[in-house]
Parts: structure tokens; C-alpha cells; sequence
């Protein structure tokens, strides 16, 4: 099968195998993981090599942030296929090329070899984007290369980073450092030990302010201690490894180390490393509060004049000196504050007043990471934050622990699939509920790790729910249709989430089982049902009867299941690949009846003409369905073979024309009918001769064609449509689904009546579904923007409205159905 846009099953020969090197991957990740299960402090990072292996672009390799440059080059020969190699032959070149410039471009380039204890995806990851773009050089190590750490040793420079380790002292006093100061003393249970300050008198954070000085390196925070220099902090909210602290050129910046490392920079969570300046409030967690202080900083600040330079609101503090603060910190992410003391209301007062000072309130600048694609859905984010929108989804359900089982059960076991309004209601309810539960709102007292696991539960206890309902309905077709949406849009939601997709692969692995069994089970009760009208094909018009089937009930059966996978909102994709089956039952079911049948005479131009009649009322219900494609492979074996038929067959000239024409037939199906073809009476005989060569040709060329697929070469047409089941990657509800939609609140009610869950809006929601998945892909693009066109070509009535399915699906199955 030719390369698609979709994935394949689990029971597919090629995703096994990809499942496999995901596994490889993903046990390198567990490496560099934190205690929650998340990546913690890893990556791909792109490694040239233009000097050994020119007609590669470039390989991925996985590091962590603490893999050196002689574990990552080790890495990059295995990939260019180099393993035999001698790594200390081979180092790593940082490039540096001007912003705007590409790879290719030598002018203006920076190189710099890396020393081996050099961390590469760490100094990728930490590189300002203002300095120029980035890129890392596989290449053989010079002869007389001497390492930049010992050119600086030599110079008496202090090494940068965790090279400090070497016992090497700051050049800088102590009091002339920069540090941290606790803001929030006398707080019970909130305890901060840092051996590298102990007080005479014994007390502790209870008593009187911590203050940490921050090393010309990298100073770690968390709970673990990692180095001499950590900073060891314990309450709700704090990870084993926090976040790290970097001072390094006269600049401090905070660097979360994971997405539940809850760091607040001015009461703003940062994601990303952000740079800190004099007098900025930081919180770690949900208690620990300090104040940022460089002293350099206040000290030059303080030798300009008052009517110039940078100001500052409030008495200058002298360092060493705290000035007492109490602060209250209420749910971030619902936008509820707790209340506050007088004097916390006028400090946030006097942070709204200077907002629109960077001066005085000092930017948060987030440094961002060259070298990576575009981000849609990212930068939309970020324009709906610039306006006042948060990026939340547009409503969100809240349910009870104690009722949990109940409120699932409502939504998957007791849910009648035709009186839903909004056919993908339980799809939204249960992927709310799976970012309800990761939200801090539900079980605020559970660690991270207990966290992930009650999410992986519960996602666990929705698809079980689900597959019991699709055995249990399995012979009713409306129901199928319903859970077959349902369970292909909550795996999309899943999978693109940027949360929930990494902690649920199994869960996600039952899901496409599920809709795959969905999909089997639709297809045999459509099949059954297409089944009862099938002899209209055969059905004689000079025989008027009213009894036997009409094409027209075969056409309504077509219509009918249409018309429930539209209302069910069924993936287009899925769509096709059913009528796809459907079809090609057709074809199976009349083409069989002509080689198995020789009594029956259906081989004559009689038949062949009725036959052909009555296919053409399919086509044409195919086409303006926008099926056309669908058809026209799947139903191609039995009108090549009512078109031999009724052709011409009669002298050696008229083999071109039958082997060209019929093409699909092999040459046991091209025997059999002109073995079984009854003449009319005033039609002559078809020559042995002129058979033994339709056949000849046929062994060459259909029945060649058909071995090297791995296909048989049988006489009927095999019941089952050999093809692998394809689970469709876009196109889904939620690209175009904005704000709540219309269905949705009346689903719910019951529920909300019974005391199950409330579903609360989000004004300030941007209104789209997608807030929390990893990123927009290109493709998705060209597939909403084809859906949109479609919509104006229609309204301008250059587009039937038949035509619709086709045109925003043919750009991908083209390559399928042929």
C-alpha cells in the first residue's frame, strides 16, 4: 500500500514493528524521566554531519539534558551508520548562524567544538533565539584541538555550569551575589533546608527568612538534593527535581524541569525558561514564596539620579532585609482568588497600576528555543492570551469521587444512542472529565504520581465501559454507528492531548481496536440488510412482479446508511472505507451468482445488459454522494464482466479490445464466462481458439499482477475486502466544533439533575477544543482549509453539495482505493 496520512491498526504487520521501535524509544525516555511519569529533561536534537555523510541531511538522535557530547556522538555515528568508528576521533561543532539564515548558509557562521562533558540538548534548549539560529556539527575531531575548559583554566577564568564542580571558587563575595529570600516566615509546615547556610541559633524558616545565595553555576531546587549547592525545599506542589536556577554572564533565569512543576515568576506560571530580575517575586509550588535580589543591580540602581533611570514603587530594601509580606494564592487556573489581607490587595493594586511599566514591574521574558517547527496552535495561544483569553476549554464538568462510577456509567452504559441530540456528546463529557481529573481541582491533596494514576484509571474504566456496550449492541446498526464516532473521536482526543497521550498508549491501543470493531460489526449488519434486496439486480423486466426487490430498495438501504453516518458525525474517512465494503459486498454477491452458475444463464448478453442497468443506478447514486471513487474500484470486477458480456467476441481482432477492456479479470474469470456465455439465437458462437488466448494474455498480466501483491488467483470474488483497516488521523469534530455545542447542555441535564456533575462555561475560553493538544500539523491545515473551501464553493455555487465528502477526501484516498 502506497504511503497515507493515516495509521494503521495494532493487528497490522508494519505498525507493529513501529510499535516496536516506539517501545525502544520510549524505555531510552524512562532514563531521563520524573517521578510522575512525564518527560522530564529530554528531547531530539538534529546532528549534522555535511563533511562524512553529504547526501543526509541530517539524523535524530534522543539525549537528555545531562548527556555530554562524547555519549552524543557515540549516538550520532551509530545513526549515520559509523559504529565501528572511534568516538574520540569524531566531536561536535556548535554552528552559529545569523538569524533568518539557513543550514546551507556558510556565511557569517560561528563554529565552536564542544568539550566532551558539554551537554548539547542543554545549551540547544537554553540558547536565546535573538543570537542567531542554532545547529550542531558531526565532524572529525581537529588534531590539534585543545578543549575551551582547559584554554580557560589556563586564563584563570572561572569555568561556566556544573564544570564549578572541579572546586573552582566564585570571583565574586559572597554579599556580591545574587540570592533568594524567603517572603513568607511563620507559615506552619513549610520547611526549607539548605546545608550550605545553617543559622547559629539553630532556627529555621518559622523564625526568621531563609536566604540562599546563587553560585556562578546551576543551582537545582526540589526535594531530592541532588548537589551540594541544591536547594532543598518540601511541601504541596514541589517535585523531586523542581526547577533549576542558572547565574551565569550576570544573568539569573528559572527553568521548570517539567509541565507539573508549578513555577510562578510576578504570579505568572512560566513553562519555559524566564529570565529573573532584581526584585521579582518567585513561587515555587503552593507555599514557597521569595523575593529576587541582585545586588549588583540595586546597587547601581541606587547611584542614579531620582529623575533618571529605572524607578521602582515602595521603599528599597537593603539586602539581608526583609520586609514583611503575607501573601494568599488562590487557583490559578480557574481565575478564583482566595481573599486577601489590606495590605495584599494594595500590592496587587500597585502591580496592576505599573503593569504597563516594564520598568517598574520588571518583563518576564521567556527564552525561547530555535530550531523547531512552527507551533500553531502555540502562537494562536498566545494571541488569545495577548487579548484576555485564556487558553482553557470552553466549558469544563466537575463530578464527585464517590460518584464516579455512576456518573461514567450514565454517560457510556445508559446512554440511548438515538434520542442524543449531539451525536459526539459522550466524547466531550469524557474527555472533560479526563482534564477534570488532571486539574489540581480534583483531589488537590493527591502527589502528581497518584495523579497519573488515577488519570490512567479512569481512561481505563471508559474504553472497558465502551467495549462492553459495542458486544452488547453489536447487531444494531444505529448503535454501532454512534459508538464507532464516539470511540474514534475520543481516541483523536486522547492521542493529541498533550497530557493524557503519554500516559494512556495502552488505553489508546483498545481504543483503535474498539473502532475497528465497531467498524466490523456495522459492516456485517449493513451487509445483512443489503443482502434482502440484492436479487433486484437479477431481476427479469419483462417478469412484473411485486413481490421481488426493486433496485430502488437497494438505493434506499445505500441512502439510509448514509444518511446515519452523517447524523452520527462518522469520520469521512470511515465513511468510505464502510461504503467502501458495501460496495464491493455488490460486486462479490452478483459476480460470484455469474461463475458459479452456468444452469442459471446469467452468462448472456441478456443478463450482461440488465446487470450493467442496474449498476449504473449505484454509480450514480455513488457519485452524487461523492463516492464515485469508491465505486469505481470496488464494484470494477462485475462491470468488466457484464461488459465482456455484451461485447464484441467473436474474431482474433477483438482479443486487444477484451484484454485491455477487462483487465481485472484473471484468467480462470475470463474462462469461466466465455465457457458459461449462452448465445442468443441469432448470435454466433465464441471460437475455443479466441478463448485460449483471452486466457493466455490473462496469465501473463492479471494473474502476474495479482502473485506479486500476494493475492491468489482463485475463480470467485473473496467475500472479505482485502484491505487493512485504516484509523483516520484528521478530519475530526473537534477542528471545527467551537465553543459548547448545541446538544451538548441537554445531554447533560439529567445528569446534573441527579447530582452526578456540573458542567461549568468558560467565558474566557477562546472557544476551541484543541487548547491542549501538542500542535497543529501541517497536513491538518490543508485539510480544514479544504473543508472551508468546499463551504465557499458551495455557498457560491461553483460546488454541488454531493460533491462535498469527495472533495475533502480525495487528495488522500486517491492512493487507497487503487
Amino acid at each position: 500500500m502506497p504511503e497515507t496520512s493515516f495509521t494503521r491498526t495494532i493487528s497490522n504487520p508494519e505498525v507493529v514493528m513501529k510499535r516496536r521501535r516506539q517501545q525502544k524509544l520510549e524505555r531510552r525516555m524512562q532514563e531521563f524521566r520524573s517521578s510522575d511519569g512525564r518527560p522530564d529533561s529530554g528531547g531530539t536534537l538534529r546532528i549534522y554531519a555535511d563533511s562524512l555523510r553529504p547526501n543526509i541531511p541530517y539524523k535524530t538522535i534522543l539525549l537528555s539534558t545531562t548527556d555530554p557530547v562524547d555519549f552524543a556522538v557515540a549516538e550520532a555515528l551509530e545513526k549515520y551508520g559509523l559504529e565501528k568508528e572511534n568516538p574520540k576521533d569524531y566531536c561536535i561543532a556548535r554552528v552559529m548562524l545569523p538569524p533568518g539564515a539557513q543550514h546551507s548558509d556558510e556565511k557569517g557562521a560561528k563554529e565552536i567544538i564542544l568539550d566532551d562533558d558539554e551537554c548539547p540538548l542543554q545549551i540547544f534548549r537554553e540558547w536565546p533565539s535573538d543570537k542567531g539560529i542554532l545547529v550542531f556539527q558531526l565532524k572529525r575531531r581537529p588534531p590539534d584541538y585543545v578543549p575551551r575548559k582547559a584554554k580557560k583554566h589556563a586564563d584563570g577564568k572561572p569555568a561556566r555550569g556544573k564544570d564549578r564542580a572541579d572546586g573552582g571558587g566564585p570571583t565574586l563575595p559572597p554579599e556580591k551575589l545574587p540570592y533568594l529570600v524567603e517572603l513568607s516566615p511563620g507559615r506552619r509546615n513549610h520547611f526549607a533546608y539548605h546545608n550550605c547556610h545553617t543559622y547559629e541559633d539553630g532556627s529555621d524558616s518559622r523564625d526568621k527568612p531563609k536566604l540562599y545565595r546563587l553560585q556562578l553555576s546551576v543551582t537545582e531546587v526540589g526535594t531530592e538534593k541532588l548537589e551540594d549547592s541544591s536547594i532543598q525545599l518540601f511541601g504541596s506542589g514541589i517535585q523531586p527535581h523542581h526547577c533549576d536556577l542558572t547565574n551565569m554572564d550576570g544573568v539569573v533565569t528559572v527553568t521548570p524541569r517539567s509541565m507539573d512543576a508549578e513555577t510562578y515568576v510576578e504570579g505568572q506560571r512560566i513553562s519555559e525558561t524566564t529570565m529573573l530580575q532584581s526584585g521579582m517575586n518567585v513561587r515555587f509550588g503552593a507555599s514557597h514564596v521569595f523575593k529576587f535580589v541582585d545586588p549588583s543591580v540595586d546597587h547601581a540602581l541606587a547611584k542614579r539620579p531620582a529623575d533618571g533611570g529605572l524607578t521602582t514603587k515602595g521603599p528599597r530594601h537593603k539586602p539581608g532585609v526583609v520586609q514583611e509580606t503575607a501573601f494568599e494564592f488562590g487557583d490559578v487556573h480557574s481565575g478564583m482568588a482566595l481573599p486577601t489581607s489590606k495590605s495584599t490587595t494594595r500590592l496587587d493594586s500597585d502591580r496592576v497600576s505599573s503593569a504597563s511599566s516594564t520598568a517598574e514591574r520588571g518583563m518576564v521574558k521567556p527564552v525561547s528555543r530555535v530550531g523547531q517547527q512552527p507551533d500553531y496552535r502555540r502562537q494562536e495561544s498566545r494571541t488569545q492570551e495577548a487579548a484576555g483569553l485564556e487558553p482553557m476549554l470552553p466549558a469544563s464538568i466537575e463530578f464527585r469521587e464517590s460518584s464516579e462510577d455512576s456518573f461514567l456509567s450514565a454517560i457510556i452504559n445508559y446512554t440511548n444512542s438515538s434520542t442524543v441530540h449531539f451525536k459526539l456528546s459522550p466524547t466531550y463529557v469524557l474527555y472533560m472529565a479526563c482534564r477534570y481529573v488532571l486539574s489540581s481541582q480534583y483531589r488537590p491533596d493527591v502527589s502528581p504520581t497518584e495523579r497519573t494514576h488515577k488519570v490512567i484509571a479512569i481512561v481505563n474504566r471508559m474504553v472497558s465501559m465502551m467495549e462492553a456496550v459495542i458486544q452488547k449492541q453489536k447487531n444494531i446498526a444505529g448503535a454501532l454507528a454512534f459508538w464507532m464516532a464516539n470511540a474514534s473521536e475520543l481516541l483523536n482526543f486522547i492521542k493529541q492531548d498533550r497530557d493524557l497521550s503519554r500516559i494512556t498508549l495502552d488505553a489508546q491501543d483498545v481504543l483503535a481496536h474498539l473502532v475497528q470493531m465497531a467498524f466490523k460489526y456495522l459492516v456485517h449488519c449493513l451487509q445483512s440488510e443489503l443482502n434482502n434486496y440484492m436479487p433486484a439486480f437479477l431481476d427479469d423486466p419483462e417478469e412484473n412482479s411485486l413481490q421481488r426487490p426493486k433496485i430502488d430498495d437497494v438505493l434506499h438501504t445505500l441512502t439510509g446508511a448514509m444518511c446515519l453516518l452523517r447524523r452520527c458525525r462518522v469520520n469521512a474517512a470511515l465513511t468510505i472505507q464502510l461504503f467502501s465494503q458495501l460496495f464491493h459486498f455488490i460486486n462479490m454477491w452478483l459476480f460470484n451468482r455469474l461463475v458459479t452458475g452456468p444452469e442459471s444463464g446469467l452468462c448472456s448478453h441478456y443478463w450482461g445488459a440488465i446487470i450493467r442497468q442496474q449498476l449504473g443506478h449505484v454509480e450514480a447514486w455513488a457519485e452524487k454522494q461523492g463516492l464515485e471513487l469508491a465505486a469505481d474500484c470496488h464494484l470494477s470486477r462485475i462491470v468488466q464482466a457484464t461488459t465482456l458480456l455484451t461485447m464484441d467476441k467473436y474474431a482474433p481482432e477483438d482479443i486487444p479490445n477484451i484484454n485491455s477492456t477487462c483487465f481485472k479479470l484473471n484468467s480462470l474469470q475470463l474462462q469461466a464466462l466465455l465457457r458459461s456465455y449462452h448465445c442468443a439465437p441469432d448470435e454466433p458462437f465464441i471460437p475455443a481458439d479466441l478463448i485460449e488466448n483471452v486466457v493466455a494474455v490473462a496469465e501473463n498480466t492479471a494473474d502476474e499482477l495479482a502473485r506479486s501483491d500476494g493475492r491468489d488467483v482463485q475463480l470467485q470474488e473473496d467475500p472479505d475486502l482485502q484491505l487493512p483497516f485504516l484509523l483516520p488521523e484528521d478530519g475530526y469534530s473537534c477542528d471545527v466544533v467551537r465553543n459548547i455545542p448545541s446538544g451538548l447542555q441537554e445531554f447533560l441535564d439529567p445528569l446534573c439533575q441527579r447530582g452526578f456533575c456540573r458542567l461549568v462555561p468558560h467565558a474566557r475560553s477562546p472557544g476551541t477544543w484543541t487548547v491542549y493538544f501538542e500542535g497543529a500539523d501541517y497536513e491538518s491545515h490543508l485539510m480544514h482549509d479544504s473543508t472551508e473551501l468546499a463551504s465557499i464553493l458551495r455557498a457560491a455555487g461553483g460546488l454541488e453539495k454531493k460533491h462535498s465528502l469527495q472533495f475533502e477526501t480525495r487528495w488522500k484516498f486517491v492512493p487507497c482505493l487503487q
